[in-house]
């Protein structure tokens, strides 16, 4: 018996229903970075290979793809693990117990990686210290951050992510998760910019915004996680 084919309408209700991405008008940057990590197929493999008792396996994903903690694709957004990226994260180390003893820091130091030592003990002289500290240590970066900079020959990337364009990506990956071809998804996708294009042109127009939407769930989700801005203010 041949099977019927789904209409377009039936396919959006089951792949991108309008729910899905209830208040995505207030996402900010960081939230569209998970959106779009969770709709990465490689992530979502090796999510789902892990066993929830395979810690170091946890962790090794985790690292893998930008993430200081591992969290599940399946995982909502906002619950007791919110995602944390690794490009957000600082590492640090102090020493405020007892007994009052000098510490070594376990902190090992890879290429490219810089430590800081403030004191607060400094506070008991002026509640401005601490201030000048961080100052201090600010120009210092500063003068690292050029030294590297010079040292590696490349220019630090500036993005202006158009937030506008997101939510259609979103959509398309999905369709695609869903196994629908980028002929139906030109069809399913309809948009004011295409109405006037033929089926060809259409396909076009829907392979260039896959291949966007693909490099934001590839790679690109990780510049979004620390741009921490709302579509509002894009």
């Amino acid at each position: 018996m041949k099977k019927t084919e789904e209409s377009n309408e039936t396919i959006r209700k089951r792949l991108i229903p309008i729910p899905k991405y209830k208040g995505n008008e207030r996402w900010d940057t960081h939230r569209w970075a998970w959106e779009f990590l969770t709709r990465n197929k490689e992530f979502r493999e090796a999510c789902d290979k892990v066993l929830p008792s395979d810690i170091k396996g946890q962790q090794a994903v985790a690292k893998k793809f930008g993430l200081s903690k591992f969290k599940h694709y399946n995982e909502p957004y906002k619950n007791d693990r919110s995602p944390r990226f690794a490009s957000e994260e600082i590492t640090s180390a102090s020493n405020l117990e007892e007994p009052r003893v000098r510490v070594r820091p376990t902190l090992g130091l890879n290429f490219g990686q810089v430590v800081i030592r403030f004191d607060l003990n400094m506070l008991k002289i002026d509640e401005k210290t601490l201030e000048r500290q961080i100052e201090l240590a600010e120009h210092k970066l500063k003068v690292l951050k050029a030294k590297f900079i010079s040292q590696e020959n490349f220019t630090p990337p500036r993005h202006k992510p158009k937030m506008s364009f997101f939510l259609r990506y979103l959509k398309l990956l999905d369709l695609t998760l869903g196994d629908v071809s980028t002929t139906k998804c030109a069809e399913i996708m309809r948009s004011k910019k295409a109405e006037d294009r033929n089926s060809v042109e259409k396909a076009i127009l829907v392979k260039a915004s896959l291949r966007a939407a693909r490099n934001f769930a590839s790679k690109n989700y990780r510049m979004l996680a620390v741009q921490m801005q709302t579509r509002r203010q894009s």
